[in-house]
């Protein structure tokens, strides 16, 4: 329920039970012409100013003002009472006391708590010196007892609820948090693949520095025995040409190597392994389906690895289904992908218009980071024999990506 709604609820409660005990309290008085007006017409100044402490949102210093003359209020019908003690119209002194805990602070509102407390003893400290009976004496302290009780309780449970709000926001902000860490987490997984690459480059590097200057030494024996035995400088110039094509080999497989590892190692073991853990996690079937996987460059796997991990958590969380399909195509242009969780035991249709659908903050994040990107994607609920939710997402191929995934983070 919203906030604002909650709190117009409680306020309307409130209200509606300070006009039932004024108009309790009034009928009790059955008063006579003189007071009838007074009566009706304090009560409904009570009432007024209760109504407009609601309204003013902006201005705690008014509500303050207003919380005091409606207490004023109430001493005043209190004093045009016929009784000694009208106990209809003491409940309204522990009703400003709720009315203050909602919309003071806490040591303003304990500080008008205690005001309205001492106030509403006044008609009995009226009754013990007029008639100081045991009686008088007895409902004085009972009813002190019971005003404390019940100031204490409401001021508790504002503390409680406060404590649970903050906790719960406290609750939201590491969940989020959290959710940033594992972005975070995930590049610095990529990135120290790339510095790990980077050293096994250099140390391939100095590998065939070596056998390069072999090479070297090798055409120079040649040169050298070419002049004064040719047969022995023809040998070693077969040698060289054959180190030659062995050292060019070497490094084609490696810039190979490099290049299609960053591509393929991260779809085929990362996905893959993501998919399996998901599966033996929650017993969901997975079926994974990358086309042209060998062409899709690290920065594109990155934001995929993100969306479909972003994907199978919503799944674990409102889905029902035991059965997630996911799809991703390479274009020259795009990259296009499909998520859908469905039941495999019946058939699952389009309905004809998108259902309205609440983005947690799993959706919102999708969202929000293909936007970044340029990209699209849309959220789709399915109908049938059982229920089904579907992601289909557009990530445009463009050489920004990477200065915008960064600028994203």
């Amino acid at each position: 329920m919203n906030k604002k709604i909650r709190a117009l609820i409680v306020h309307g409660v409130l209200c509606i039970v300070a006009l039932v005990f004024l108009w309790s309290g009034y009928l009790l008085e059955d008063p006579d012409v003189q007071r009838r007006g007074l009566l009706l017409m304090f009560s409904f100044i009570f009432i007024i100013i209760l109504t407009s402490v609601y309204f003013i949102r902006n201005n705690s210093k008014m509500r303050i003002v207003l919380l005091i003359f409606m207490a004023i209020d109430l001493i005043v019908i209190d004093f045009y009472s016929k009784y000694a003690i009208n106990y209809l119209y003491h409940v309204l002194y522990f009703i400003i006391v709720v009315a203050i805990v909602l919309y003071c602070k806490k040591k303003t509102g304990i500080i008008l708590a205690i005001g309205i407390a001492l106030a509403s003893f006044i008609k009995f400290i009226q009754l013990i010196y007029t008639l100081p009976t045991q009686n008088s004496i007895v409902t004085f302290v009972f009813y002190s007892i019971i005003q404390i009780l019940l100031i204490t309780m409401v001021f508790t449970v504002k503390a409680y609820y406060g404590e649970s709000q903050k906790t719960k926001n406290l609750y939201g902000e590491l969940l989020d948090a959290y959710h940033q860490l594992d972005i975070y987490s995930r590049d610095i997984e990529l990135l120290s693949a790339k510095q790990e690459r980077s050293s096994i480059a250099r140390d391939l590097h100095d590998t065939l520095g070596h056998d390069l200057t072999g090479l070297i030494m090798q055409l120079e024996l040649a040169d050298f025995n070419l002049e004064i035995n040719k047969e022995l400088g023809k040998k070693y110039l077969s040698e060289s040409i054959d180190g030659a094509r062995n050292s060019l080999t070497k490094v084609r497989a490696i810039v190979d190597t490099l290049k299609n590892q960053e591509k393929l190692v991260f779809v085929n073991q990362s996905l893959l392994e993501l998919t399996k853990e998901y599966q033996k996690r929650t017993g969901i079937n997975i079926l994974l389906n990358v086309n042209n996987e060998e062409t899709i460059s690290p920065d594109y796997l990155i934001i995929l690895y993100w969306v479909i991990q972003e994907a199978l958590t919503n799944v674990a969380k409102h889905g029902n289904s035991d059965e997630v399909s996911i799809n991703i195509k390479k274009s020259e242009n795009n990259i296009e992908f499909s998520i859908k969780d469905y039941s495999s035991k019946s058939s699952v249709n389009k309905i004809g218009k998108p259902q309205k659908i609440t983005k947690g903050n799993g959706l919102k994040g999708i969202e929000e980071r293909l936007i970044t990107i340029n990209g699209s994607v849309e959220f789709i609920k399915y109908t049938g024999a059982q229920k089904g939710f579907q992601i289909n997402g557009n990530i445009p191929i463009n050489g920004n990506i990477q200065k915008r995934m960064e600028k994203h983070d």
